[in-house]
């Protein structure tokens, strides 16, 4: 109440102004509500302070009924919205307010899409329940429950990764998921069979550990400045200059051409013997040599496009469905994003290939060796396969007759395969050089003595793995029998497979021995690199 008003008061009644203005003092409360209703935005403002207004809901939790309703991907839809919000302060109920919406604007024009129910066929190579982490199980289901899923698949070395798990296989309806392809983007294998017998490689280890050591580069950030740089025709497709997003990481990736980065990356030399006949195997069976291996991806510019592509998914996926976890959106591949994303996927599959063929290149260069035969493959990747998008997040192409490598890790074996095409496994197989658990609890759970110890037994020379990721760049003793049962593997006989539901999802459990591949030669480790 004002000086002025007080004074009025005390001059029309001077007598009793003391007591009219004490009285007047306890309904200060009312008044003031009295006063400041006669303006509608401060009484707004007031009801909010004192939070005294009850409503059904704010007018900006409008959005999942509108979203619901299939108006979230409209041109006009902040105007549409804004007019919900009035006809919802008039008091209309949800069912008038879209009646009106539809008058004034039309009906909406898509529906947006929502998670299946039930998820799509999920098929373990394991029993769910126990040779997996439970993330793997929640992880596989997310992504299987897309309204873009058709079926989906676990390897069985699955364990935990971001969104789609290390080890899952998904098939999408004309749709590609950056994330389910990944962070690194294209990561492959890449092994070559020398011209040098097994036993002159022993007896000269330390010196073609130099020779690898010196031809790359190992950890993250690594790569090569100045003269040491290195040159391929892949860093003249014209796709570097014609987009933006590619155009910015021109430089890093010509930087980092020919290195191997860090993670669980190596350069191996190994000895290996043939133990089945095939077409594309130059050697007879029981013939023993010796090669080199690599494992590596798309380095830093890789990971920076898939971190571009999956901002771009985000924002694309919420404009025509509604209710997806975050890190399982997708890019339609009839739209310009989708094929933009698929090009560069493409170019990151032929720059990671190039990585490998200029280590190997490099490396047969400075030691005087030459190569008898070469194989690859990628396990970061989508394929276009009888009309289907497959997602091998950390898995081995194996289509019938394909040839796949199953790298081991520090002193497991590792083997070349050929593909058997099981359709269970949406024709794939394990992608081996990884772990069972995750990075923080692989880490929690071993050290650096058991690995010094394990490979001192086997008289392994190992170059540069640092104590303190030992546990990010190698499989535990525990699980080595696994993945040597899983690498042994054939299509399990029908007789033998269990069809069961887990947690309300469709899925086949099969197992674990089973697989997708034909071992060929096994491979005894001798030298290996780990990135720093």
């Amino acid at each position: 109440m004002s000086n002025r008003l007080i004074r009025v008061l005390i001059s029309i009644l001077p007598e009793n102004g003391w007591i009219l203005l004490t009285q007047l003092s306890y309904c200060r409360g009312i008044l003031h509500k009295s006063f400041v209703n006669i303006d509608k935005p401060l009484r707004y403002g007031y009801l909010k302070i004192m939070g005294k207004k009850k409503t059904r809901k704010n007018s900006a939790n409008l959005h999942p009924l509108l979203a619901k309703a299939g108006y979230a991907g409209s041109r006009d839809y902040a105007v549409l919205h804004r007019t919900a919000a009035e006809l919802y302060e008039k008091g209309l109920t949800d069912d008038q307010i879209l009646a009106e919406i539809e008058r004034r604007f039309g009906p909406p024009q898509n529906t947006l899409l929502a998670p299946r129910d039930p998820p799509a066929p999920i098929v373990f190579f394991g029993d769910p329940r126990e040779d997996f982490d439970d993330t793997v199980f929640e992880q596989i289901t997310h992504a299987a429950r897309l309204p873009v899923a058709v079926r989906a698949a676990v390897m069985p070395d699955g364990h935990p990764g971001y969104a789609l798990p290390i080890g899952g296989v998904i098939a999408l309806d004309n749709a590609v998921s950056p994330s389910f392809v990944g962070y690194d983007i294209a990561c492959r294998m890449t092994l070559t069979v020398l011209d040098i017998p097994p036993e002159e490689l022993l007896e000269h280890r330390e010196r073609i550990a130099h020779d690898m050591q010196a031809v790359s580069s190992f950890g993250v950030g690594s790569g090569f400045k100045g003269k040491d740089r290195r040159d391929h025709p892949v860093m003249d497709d014209p796709l570097w200059r014609e987009l933006p997003a590619l155009r910015e990481h021109r430089a890093l990736a010509h930087e980092q051409l020919g290195s191997s980065g860090g993670g669980n990356h190596f350069f191996d030399a190994l000895i290996g013997e043939v133990v089945a006949e095939a077409d594309w195997m130059p050697l007879p069976v029981g013939a023993k040599f010796a090669c080199i291996m690599t494992h590596s991806g798309s380095r830093g510019t890789g990971n920076k496009l898939a971190h571009y592509y999956q901002d771009l998914a985000v924002r694309e996926t919420r404009a025509v469905a509604t209710g997806i976890p975050r890190g399982y959106e997708w890019l339609p591949l009839n739209t310009a994003a989708g094929q933009e994303y698929w090009e560069v996927m493409q170019l990151m599959g032929r720059y990671a290939q190039a990585n490998h063929h200029l280590i190997h290149d490099y490396f047969l260069r400075r030691s005087g060796l030459r190569q008898i035969a070469r194989w690859e493959n990628h396990h970061n990747f989508a394929f276009l396969e009888e009309g289907l998008v497959i997602h091998r997040k950390g898995a081995t192409p194996a289509e019938r007759g394909r040839v796949g490598i199953i790298p081991g890790s520090s002193g497991t074996d590792s083997f070349l395969v050929e593909g058997l095409g099981n359709p269970d496994s949406l024709n794939s197989s394990a992608h081996g050089a990884g772990r069972m658990r995750s990075r923080h609890a692989s880490r929690k759970q071993y050290d650096y003595r058991i690995y010094a110890d394990h490979m001192r037994e086997r008289n392994i020379l190992g170059i540069g793995v640092r104590r303190m990721k030992l546990s990010w760049h190698i499989k535990t003793l525990s699980t080595s029998w696994h993945y040597r049962k899983v690498f042994w593997c054939a299509p399990l006989p029908a007789s033998n497979r269990s069809s069961s539901s887990w947690a309300g999802a469709p899925m086949t459990a099969i197992n674990k021995t089973a697989g997708a591949d034909r071992m060929l030669p096994l491979f005894f480790w001798v030298i290996f690199f780990y990135c720093c």
